[in-house]
């Protein structure tokens, strides 16, 4: 009896435990992407404004930046046999059959990347979060379309709550951009769409957040580059950078 209640005792302390690695797991996630968050918002709307650096190249940016993101990538990949701490990462893959099933994934990933930085280009940062404060109304919008999911009344008087605010605070802003605007509301579709269809295909990657971001950034590399060519963006780069001491 004494043994049961013993091995009952350790299960218990055991799970009492893990829940609290995975409290401090969360809590040290979710400050984390709030601190990388906010920096980089800032960060990108300083280089976007300040007349210093003479740079409008939101898509460049945003394409460079996953440059960045992908050699963090490659770097954590080497480092993982080594360092059970990035164990988190799995090991670096890339097949072109995977690619081509989760590529709608990346559209919407690229749409809410680069329509981020198009809207801080246009709006200060204290409007930037009303422009993007409708993701939870298009979420309810687009679940019902297209997983058929129902919303009850009291969440879309929520969401009136939410269309009300975002309107009250479009009328309140000193300096409206209309074309920022519209790039804020874009981004909050592409979010919710993206959002969605990561439900629809993350089984592919075997419901791994991390491989999808593996494939994420390439292939949003690959698919911006010409977009960012055509845009001129890498001319204006260059140019910038040969009349700019900074760069």
């Amino acid at each position: 009896m004494s043994d049961t209640k013993r091995t009952e005792d350790l299960e218990k302390k055991k799970t009492e435990s893990e829940y609290e690695k995975n409290i401090k797991m969360v809590t040290m996630t979710v400050s984390f992407y709030f601190i990388i968050s906010m920096t980089v918002v800032f960060l990108n709307k300083y280089l976007l404004s300040n007349s210093k650096f003479e740079f409008n190249g939101a898509l460049f940016m945003t394409w460079y930046q996953l440059i960045v993101s992908l050699f963090c990538i490659l770097i954590i990949s080497v480092l993982r046999p080594h360092y059970p701490i990035f164990d988190f990462m799995p090991k670096l893959e890339f097949e072109i059959e995977k690619a081509k099933k989760v590529s709608i994934v990346t559209v919407f990933f690229i749409g809410m990347v680069g329509l981020n930085n198009l809207c801080l280009k246009y709006v200060s940062v204290s409007f930037y979060q009303v422009a993007r404060s409708l993701t939870v109304v298009f979420n309810i919008v687009f679940s019902k379309m297209i997983l058929g999911i129902t919303t009850s009344n009291k969440i879309l008087q929520a969401c009136g709550v939410v269309i009300f605010g975002f309107f009250i605070g479009s009328g309140g802003e000193i300096d409206f951009s209309l074309i920022g605007t519209i790039f804020g509301v874009a981004s909050s579709a592409s979010l919710s769409l993206y959002s969605i269809y990561v439900k629809k295909y993350i089984k592919i990657l075997n419901d791994d957040h991390f491989l999808l971001l593996i494939y994420n950034t390439i292939l949003a590399i690959i698919f911006l580059f010409p977009i960012v060519l055509l845009t001129g963006e890498f001319t204006l780069f260059f140019n910038t950078k040969l009349s700019n001491p900074f760069y």
